[in-house]
């Protein structure tokens, strides 16, 4: 009964979405092996129990106890070392600098001495009582943790919490008299119990203080209320300055007193007429780094990173841009027109080499260290051992590089396979803060929820604050939900802070987002049919794809899991509703169900498709689990278009659905340079990754209304189809007005202005700035920063 009651108060905890892969997993294998594992450790402790009680003295003991510890960690590190070895595409490697390096060290030296006190109080007594003390203290600060969150979203049923919290407690004064157990440790038997039951009733009231959240509206209601506040309040900051000298002044009083870089007064003749005119902070945010290094290293590297595969250049000299030749169509495509854009204000700008992504994901990844311009060479191979990995070795003395050709030192392609997900994963932790959630407070149970990472960007369960759900190194559990965590890179990491421009880019990446027209504005028009008119359905067609696919990525991929959620969710697969609580919905609360049945209210059309292209070896596996949906279907013929992050880079269809006339919900980690432009709950519908609230944010829209009970009744939700088509109208509106072709050309040219301060040399001199008379005029650009 100790047990079962803990086991339950344990399992209130809600489950992340990570999944059971039924091809990989066995379920009747699974709990054979736990089975298994269970009377092995039931075995251990008796035999150690047994080993330990020849001894006569403490210091036997311990003696005994290391050898047993040392000898286990010797047959562990063995057997994991033969399987390394027979096993072809293993990484094996020993790895001081690791992140995890800290957190293994602490956890061994805890289970260590947890070993050796358990063994010197297992010798005075017997194995059963203290592994039911640890079963109780288990169970009890699981019944306290849940009863203390009790209200929220997460927790909502009141005696499931209280049931085998008292069953524990309970339990354990019944073991304690009938064992005749006299005291446990120091504390007599009769005290303990009355702390015990004392404990339960404390944990009782406090939760009866507490009712079950309701609202009187709904949340989304008032968040897209909200929205349009933000968003006009945005606006006004973002269109503030009606003169140049204006511009001028807000642009000093937004960046600490620093003046506006040379040529602004060009500048904003140029982006007259645009609808954002003072707000730039992914600019400011992308080039923050760089001010750590001297004006010459930053050119030098921009001439060094251009000789590498994948990677394109745009020369700038005399006030005309050209680029080079790729050798693809579609990459020359992207130069072209980039450089077509840059011709239109290329006399305003100093001679400049710029390093364009070719590639589909972004590539500049070094250490956190070097990035806040904190890196210590000769400390390189301890804080991040993947330092070595350097595409890019560029001294950091400020009038010298490396030696060594550029080319020597750039990876030999693109594709690169042979980093693995773990050094990956290494390699993206490493680029956090050290003080970060995702270095100080790794997720390691991929199965249950991190209520912890979603609360400083979620309220009521829903996604609120769109940029900090960007912020990935404050979301641990993303290591086990993430595509980009899972495999290997799609092109190899540089492991120097080099200047490389990308379309896209994750916040843990250092690439200076630019606008590519092709990743900004392609895609076919919208259909000419009405909101009204297209299918009151959720719609998502996903590709398999050709790289191969480990089995943690099978369970935690977003793609698999949104197929497991909505095609073949288990019996064990719940999610948290918010519904009307009366019929004149004045009223809403939570309500928990099985994903099965949630999703046989929600109307979707969701598959996965490309299997005739895939050749690798988890192409069977994910048809057999999902089936295969080959057949092409325009995404906007439906009212909602699911759009997630697809191979490394964010949905491809993105600014083409918010463009039209469908709802875009949108699941993404990366940013982009109109991310900043884009206000959730009015131009889109944002969902997080972790899926925890997809259908009921789907279900506000859709309604529940004469459609399938929910646990046994009608729930009679009106469906919002009026804010659905809203937000459709704002979005296509928000496209036309500030993510056109000229909003593109003015924020290139920004950027490119700040970009050219950065690499002259007389950088903290020039600028915009007012003369003796208080008028402003242009310090213009030096030769220094010219190019060759």
């Amino acid at each position: 009964m100790i047990a079962l009651g803990a086991f339950y108060s344990a399992g209130q905890v809600t489950r992340s979405t990570y999944i059971c892969f039924e091809p990989l997993d066995s379920h009747s294998w699974t709990l054979a092996l736990q089975l298994i594992s269970l009377i092995l450790d039931a075995m251990i402790i008796v035999l150690l129990w047994r080993v330990m009680a020849w001894t006569r003295t403490i210091k036997l003991r311990l003696s005994t106890l290391g050898v047993v510890l040392i000898a286990s960690s010797v047959s562990t590190g063995l057997v994991g070392a033969g399987s390394a070895a027979f096993e072809v595409t293993s990484h094996f490697s020993l790895a001081i600098g690791s992140v995890y390096s800290f957190d293994i060290l602490v956890d061994s030296i805890a289970f260590a001495l947890l070993a050796i006190f358990a063994a010197a109080w297992i010798c005075e007594t017997s194995p059963l009582l203290p592994s039911s003390t640890v079963t109780v203290l288990v169970g009890t600060l699981n019944f306290w943790t849940s009863a203390a969150t009790f209200g929220d979203w997460v927790h909502t049923q009141r005696y499931a919490i209280l049931i085998p919290g008292w069953c524990t407690l309970l339990s354990f004064g019944f073991f304690l008299r009938f064992q005749e157990v006299k005291s446990v440790v120091w504390m007599p038997r009769s005290p303990l119990a009355f702390l015990l039951v004392m404990l339960g009733i404390a944990i009782t009231m406090r939760q009866g203080m507490k009712g079950t959240p309701s609202y009187p509206r709904h949340p989304i209601s008032d968040l897209i209320y909200k929205a349009n506040i933000e968003h006009d309040r945005w606006v006004t900051k973002a269109t503030s300055s009606d003169t140049v000298k204006v511009g001028a002044k807000n642009y000093e009083e937004l960046h600490g007193g620093k003046v506006a870089p040379p040529n602004f007064d060009k500048w904003y003749e140029y982006a007259h007429g645009s609808i954002v005119i003072d707000s730039f902070d992914q600019i400011d945010a992308d080039l923050q780094p760089f001010w750590n290094y001297p004006p010459s290293v930053l050119r030098d590297r921009a001439e060094a990173i251009i000789q590498g595969p994948g990677i394109g250049a745009i020369r700038l000299k005399d006030g005309l841009a050209s680029h080079s030749d790729s050798g693809a169509e579609a990459s020359d495509a992207d130069l072209q027109q980039l450089t077509a854009m840059i011709n239109k204000f290329a006399k305003n700008l100093p001679d400049m080499v710029l390093p364009i992504n070719l590639g589909s994901a972004p590539r500049v990844l070094p250490p956190w260290e070097e990035t806040t311009g904190h890196y210590d060479a000769t400390l390189g191979g301890m804080v991040d051992p993947m330092t070595k990995r350097s595409p890019v070795a560029v001294n950091d003395t400020e009038n010298s590089v490396d030696l060594r050709s550029p080319a020597q030192a750039l990876p030999a392609t693109a594709e690169t396979p042979g980093i693995s997900s773990n050094e990956y994963r290494e390699m993206l932790l490493g680029a956090c803060p050290p003080s970060s959630r995702s270095r100080t407070q790794p997720q390691w149970d991929a199965s249950r929820f991190c209520v912890h990472c979603i609360r400083r960007h979620s309220k009521h369960g829903f996604l609120t604050k769109w940029d900090r759900s960007l912020q990935t190194c404050a979301q641990p559990d993303l290591r086990n939900l993430h595509d980009l965590y899972m495999t290997s890179p799609i092109s190899e990491p540089i492991r120097k802070l080099v200047p490389l421009f990308s379309p896209f880019k994750v916040d843990v990446y250092s690439d200076i987002l630019v606008p590519l027209p092709r990743a900004t504005l392609g895609g076919d028009p919208d259909m000419p049919w009405t909101f009204k008119r297209r299918y009151d359905s959720l719609y998502w067609k996903g590709m398999v794809g050709q790289r191969d696919t480990n089995p943690q990525a099978l369970r935690g991929s977003q793609k698999y899991r949104l197929l497991h959620l909505f095609l073949s969710p288990n019996s064990r697969d719940k999610v948290t509703l918010l519904l009307p609580r009366n019929k004149d919905q004045t009223s809403f609360g939570y309500e928990p169900t099985s994903a099965a049945q949630a999703g046989s209210v929600a109307p979707f059309d969701i598959g996965i498709g490309g299997f005739s292209d895939c050749n690798s070896t988890h192409c069977d596996v994910v048809k057999t689990a999902f089936g295969a949906r080959e057949e092409t279907q325009e995404p906007l013929e439906y009212r909602y278009v699911l759009l997630l992050d697809e191979d490394g880079a964010p949905p491809s269809q993105l600014m083409r659905t918010i463009g039209s006339g469908s709802v875009p919900f949108v699941s993404t980690i990366f940013r982009s340079w109109y991310t900043e432009r884009l206000q959730p709950y009015l131009h889109f519908v944002p969902v997080d990754p972790r899926f925890h609230a997809l259908h009921s944010t789907y279900l506000y829209f859709t309604g529940t209304e004469k459609r399938v009970g929910i646990n046994g009744r009608d729930t009679m939700m009106k469906a919002r189809d009026d804010d659905g088509e809203y937000i459709a109208k704002q979005g296509r509106k928000w496209v036309e007005q500030a993510l056109t072709d000229k909003d593109m050309e003015v924020y290139l040219f920004r950027l490119l202005l700040e970009w050219g301060r950065l690499i002259d040399d007389e950088r903290d001199t020039i600028g915009y700035q007012k003369d003796d008379q208080g008028v402003y005029n242009n310090v213009g650009w030096t030769t220094q920063g010219s190019v060759s």
